[in-house]
């Protein structure tokens, strides 16, 4: 009976960490879907702003600066607009002017079009990692602009929340060539992927197959024993559709198994309890035993 409740118990066990994957597959992909359509979404802004840029034939850096500040970009995730212009100077809405020679070559960012970048400097500040979001001015067939969105990457992480197992899980975005988190919500740092190879895997998981996977846009699921807090982290990643970039949501165990707690606790104190029980008969069976071996020597 012993046994068969122990297998009871693992059996629980094992279902329970399907219904996590489960439940982190589905926030994941929903992770990507909403990620991906605000990118998509910042990119209608950045094209409807470089389409009235692109109408005005003559227009002067005041006039630039007027339409830049007249666009509303508070609900994307653009923080704010940069105009490069062919003489390789950002030109900003509140009129600031930013020599990008050896950074950035209008003529080669001419020739990539719209984009998005994977992390890179900020030219406001080299210690701010950002994304741009990059849409060219287009007049008579000819780039005479590049319009960029900038994310700030500092401020992704108060656009995410998850509310799966009551806003205990967190979500990352991670960048599948580099490794490097593009957001976390747990560390509140951007580390790489990595970082989390220092962790004991789970026994069937195995971290350099989960980052190759990550590398050609597989979805899968990876648990190991988190060296922050020494729980084990259950997590799921998909692609984004954007770059090659992955989403990632995770939980600790003791969140993941917290609904299923009661069934366990009554399952081992059934365990227990019978395993008590069986105690106290091998001990009536020996007692009596000895009782019976004691007549005979009389």
């Amino acid at each position: 009976m012993t046994i068969f409740i122990s297998s009871l118990i693992t059996s629980v066990n094992n279902r329970i960490t399907q219904i996590c994957f489960d439940d982190l597959t589905l926030a994941t992909k929903q992770l990507a879907t909403d990620f991906h359509d605000k990118i998509v979404t910042d990119d209608m802004i950045l094209r409807s702003i470089a389409a009235v840029i692109a109408s005005k034939s003559d227009i002067d850096e005041a006039r630039l600066c007027s339409i830049m500040k007249a666009y509303n970009v508070t609900p994307s995730y653009i923080s704010f607009l940069e105009l490069l212009r062919p003489d390789n100077t950002f030109l900003y809405s509140d009129g600031t002017v930013r020599d990008m020679t050896g950074k950035l070559d209008f003529e080669t960012e001419a020739l990539r079009g719209d984009y998005v970048s994977n992390i890179v400097e900020s030219a406001k500040n080299p210690a701010e990692k950002i994304i741009r979001n990059a849409m060219p001015v287009v007049r008579d067939g000819k780039t005479v602009y590049m319009l960029y969105g900038v994310v700030l990457l500092s401020n992704l992480v108060d656009k995410f929340k998850t509310d799966i197992y009551e806003g205990n899980a967190y979500a990352y975005i991670e960048d599948g060539d580099s490794g490097d988190f593009i957001l976390d919500t747990w560390q509140k740092s951007l580390g790489n992927i990595r970082d989390f190879s220092k962790g004991k895997m789970m026994p069937g998981y195995n971290m350099e197959n989960a980052i190759d996977d990550m590398e050609r846009g597989i979805g899968g699921n990876l648990a190991f024993v988190s060296r922050t807090t020494s729980n084990v982290l259950y997590l799921h990643y998909e692609p984004i559709g954007i770059n090659n970039w992955n989403a990632i949501v995770s939980v600790e165990q003791k969140y993941a198994f917290q609904k299923s707690r009661p069934i366990r606790k009554l399952l081992y104190l059934l365990a227990g309890g019978i395993g008590a029980a069986l105690l106290l008969y091998m001990v009536g069976v020996l007692y009596s035993i000895y009782q019976a071996y004691a007549q005979v020597w009389r």
